[in-house]
């Protein structure tokens, strides 16, 4: 049986508070929107969970330490796959380096597949081909890509790749902006409403990064409206200094069995461990 076509077991996203929230996790086959505020933690967040899920596949006795939770690693996704549009490889690695401790950053890194697609994003742009030639990975040469339309060929490497394994893309914000002047806004959203639906197929977990400040209100409400579940991120005024908030939003095929409100929110702040999400100073 393939990856794809494991069922009955879900994942964890690897933050207990969370975790326990969903009653041990989410179901295989959703796609979450990490929705948020510039540096309010969606980045963060991606890179703590997607680490989290390697070390339970790969080392469940570690997992087992820094959450608490049994895990069946058999059942879990055995991949990462971080696809990127702007961002080299290095320069993620350097940046999940800076917020990961060792074993959860060896634990991602050693079970993560880095798809850069900066070739396709930038390609018949004013932006000089030798400037992206440094941040591709070597896995395809500038005059190699895939597919000239860069929808195109994501869409192709998701249906490769996608099945049974975690996805994190980074980031919508670079296909809104791509929106502004090559891509057209209508076809990204019937993109994103074939992955929703392929995600179920797949039967992995989906994450999507999305700055909110660079979008109208009703664009963020077209693209949030299409995922199974939005995670939102943001900053508020303290006392004394801003504080990193989050809450879950609407999550289809979950609400019932979450505990709580579905407008709690939790304070978060990013540790030596990665994001962290306080469970005492959870505020309505």
């Amino acid at each position: 049986m393939s990856h794809g076509e494991e069922t009955g077991h879900d994942i964890p996203l690897g933050l207990s508070t969370l975790d326990s929230v969903f009653g041990g996790g989410v179901p295989r086959g959703t796609s979450i929107l990490l929705s948020g505020e510039v540096g309010a933690g969606a980045g963060e967040f991606a890179y703590t969970s997607a680490a989290m899920v390697s070390m339970a596949r790969s080392d469940p006795e570690t997992f087992e330490i820094y959450t608490d939770a049994d895990v069946e690693p058999a059942s879990l996704p055995e991949e990462v796959h971080y696809v990127s549009f702007m961002r080299g490889e290095a320069d993620v690695l350097d940046d999940m380096r800076s917020v990961l401790d060792d074993r959860m950053y060896e634990s991602l890194s050693s079970n993560m597949v880095f798809e850069d697609f900066s070739d396709e994003y930038f390609r018949n742009t004013v932006v000089p081909r030798s400037w992206v030639d440094e941040e591709l990975t070597g896995l395809r040469n500038l005059g190699e890509a895939k597919d000239d339309n860069l929808l195109s060929a994501f869409a192709d490497y998701l249906d490769e790749n996608a099945s049974g394994n975690v996805v994190v893309i980074d980031s919508l914000t670079s296909l809104v902006r791509a929106s502004r002047y090559r891509l057209d806004w209508g076809e990204i959203l019937v993109m994103l409403a074939g992955l929703q639906r392929a995600t179920k197929r797949w039967n992995g977990l989906i994450y999507a990064v999305l700055d909110k400040d660079t979008l109208e209100p009703r664009e963020h409400q077209e693209i949030a409206s299409i995922f199974d579940g939005i995670f939102h991120f943001e900053w508020v005024e303290g006392d004394t200094e801003r504080q990193r908030m989050m809450y879950v939003g609407s999550f289809r095929g979950a609400m019932g069995r979450m505990t709580g409100h579905e407008d709690d929110k939790y304070e978060t702040e990013v540790t030596e461990e990665g994001f962290e999400i306080s469970n005492i100073r959870k505020i309505k």
